[in-house]
């Protein structure tokens, strides 16, 4: 009998001599199991197994061998939050206790008590887990449920300690049965969208339509949400203009106290007292292309495609308008006193914390970022999905800083605090994985980098010889920068040749929005590959170069992190000739 096997199996005799008599001796085998999972995990990472495999092998301690179900590679399968045999039992007031990284933080989530003290310091995601710290994680799961995988469940399971109690689980259980979907009130969609997620919605345009015109349509524009969508009547709307730090006030003691300025607006205060402003623009998702990375090596993530990507025009006025107006502080003046604009919006979270996210004060108040508060795209009322009544739009920026549903604008010496600035949108070098990663080491990512996709046709198409192929796309590059040239290989990159840009009305440096591009394959090309070559395959590959000579990396895997962001590798398909 191996070691491991055999610290099983005393921990299973403890468990059963000792567990039913106190939480104490509970809490004591429940240390040792946690033990024993820290020093398997150390194990795997120091000898360089990938995530998938230590997840595997760090199973659920089911330790009566009946109770054991065995998957197809011979490793003990589990459900998470199921009920597991000869683990100890844990009342809801001792999971209640254990509320900080102090005390260690347990939550439940089913069945199961876990603790996941070592998961909130080292994951993007330990922010939310705090929010359920000492108890029932299921309902911000509920709000957040890209949480609902199997990756997200086989993770949670190796931080498994014990049970709880049955009465308690029956509790918390019709409770949750009395909490109304957060989901309910969201709006309808366009059935032509590619979802990726259903709660929160996430879908992309389809790659055919996307290339159809130069303004995606306001319903097929790809959507990113966090969490439910609000529903604000636009007779209720306000948002609010915060200056924190600049004014001083004196408490009963003559202490001085740091105090914020506050500016209430209406939309109707925006339409009546500024000079609209409309602006052509891309809004993409930092994730846009994810799926390549995972080709590659595994992230985690929306597994998104190429279309996380639209373009439109916006109307609303110039933040730099509203700022200098509503402080009543020249440009000179705001840049001496703050260095960021926080965004909020009013989407919101089960326990009220709000998306958020900031941009350099620079560009907010720059006249050539053309950063806008919309209330229009292409020419339409802003649909709830995309941020009525209000919303943000930073040009050549990663969508996440383009925050919707606006609430509060706040005027800051330090970058926003929320979970969406500090601990996800950042990339990091190759080398870091979930093991090592320190949040505080990188910088939010602003400027997308140069970006070019081949949208149709669909991969794996059979191409008929006996008439023209004709290939089109996009390109865009952040940061203002414009697109002088996509290149088209039609055998893996080897030779390449000049796709036709489409007209745009945009320059460099404010060039915002995408450029279309088509490249013409001729028949008699496609027969003289088959012919000479005996060619059945075509590895077609596309790539971008902006007007500052950024140009893209040749493979997913330059440019791979662990959050799968900023994919802007070469992009290749194949297609099938057939005669």
């Amino acid at each position: 009998m191996n070691s491991q096997r055999r610290l099983l199996l005393n921990l299973k005799q403890f468990s059963t001599n000792w567990c039913q008599k106190s939480n104490k001796s509970c809490l004591v085998l429940a240390h040792k199991e946690r033990d024993y999972r820290r020093q398997r995990r150390s194990h795997f990472h120091s000898a360089g197994y990938p995530v998938a495999v230590f997840i595997a092998s760090t199973a659920p301690f089911v330790l009566d061998d009946k109770s054991e179900t065995k998957s197809a590679t011979g490793e003990v399968d589990h459900i998470a939050g199921k009920f597991v045999n000869n683990l100890p039992t844990f009342k809801l007031n001792a999971v209640k206790s254990h509320n900080n990284v102090e005390n260690g933080v347990w939550v439940v989530f089913g069945h199961g008590v876990y603790d996941v003290t070592d998961f909130v310091q080292n994951h993007p995601g330990g922010d939310v887990i705090l929010l359920a710290a000492g108890g029932d994680i299921g309902p911000y799961w509920n709000v957040y449920s890209q949480h609902h995988t199997q990756q997200v469940y086989d993770m949670l399971e190796q931080y498994r300690i014990g049970n709880l109690d049955i009465e308690d689980y029956k509790t918390l259980q019709q409770k949750a049965e009395t909490v109304q979907d957060a989901y309910t009130n969201d709006p309808k969609r366009h059935p032509a969208l590619i979802v990726r997620q259903q709660k929160p919605f996430n879908a992309e345009t389809p790659p055919v339509i996307a290339v159809q015109n130069q303004f995606t349509p306001q319903s097929l524009f790809f959507v990113r949400n966090h969490m439910p969508v609000p529903d604000i009547k636009e007779s209720d709307y306000e948002f609010h203009v915060e200056m924190g730090t600049i004014m001083r006030e004196r408490d009963q003691k003559g202490k001085g106290v740091e105090s914020v300025s506050s500016k209430r607006l209406t939309l109707d205060d925006l339409k009546k007292n500024f000079k609209p402003k409309t602006v052509e623009a891309v809004i993409q998702c930092s994730g846009n292309r994810r799926d390549d990375f995972n080709k590659y090596k595994e992230v985690k993530g929306l597994t998104w495609a190429l279309t996380a990507i639209s373009n439109a025009t916006w109307t609303g006025v110039l933040l730099r308008d509203v700022l200098l107006t509503s402080t009543g502080l020249s440009e000179e003046e705001l840049k001496k006193k703050f260095k960021h604009v926080q965004f909020e919006g009013y989407d919101s979270s089960a326990d009220g914390t709000s998306y958020g996210a900031s941009i350099p004060l620079h560009k907010a108040i720059s006249a050539d970022c053309e950063v806008l508060l919309a209330w229009e795209l292409n020419g339409e009322p802003l649909s709830r999905d995309h941020g009525f009544p209000l919303r943000v739009v930073v040009p050549g920026t990663v969508g996440a800083r383009s925050v919707k549903w606006l609430k509060n604008i706040r005027l800051s010496t330090e970058e926003s605090k929320s979970h969406w600035q500090q601990k996800d949108y950042k990339m990091f070098h190759s080398s870091v994985d979930w093991s090592n990663v320190d949040w505080s080491k990188s910088p939010s990512v602003q400027e997308c980098p140069v970006q070019c996709a081949l949208c149709t046709p669909s991969p794996n198409t059979s191409i008929k010889t006996d008439s023209d192929l004709e290939l089109k796309g996009y390109a865009y590059s952040g940061g203002g920068n414009g697109i002088v040239r996509v290149d088209v290989s039609l055998d893996g990159g080897n030779s390449w040749n000049q796709a036709e840009l489409l007209d745009s009305d945009q320059e460099a440096p404010k060039e915002f929005g995408w450029r279309l591009w088509t490249f013409t394959v001729e028949s008699d090309t496609l027969k003289k590959l088959m012919s000479t070559s005996n060619c059945k395959e075509l590895d077609i590959v596309v790539k971008a170069t902006d007007s500052s000579h950024n140009v893209m990396p040749k493979d997913a895997k330059d440019v791979w992190n662990i959050r799968g962001i900023m994919n802007n590798s070469w992009h290749r398909i194949k297609l099938k000739l057939v005669d």
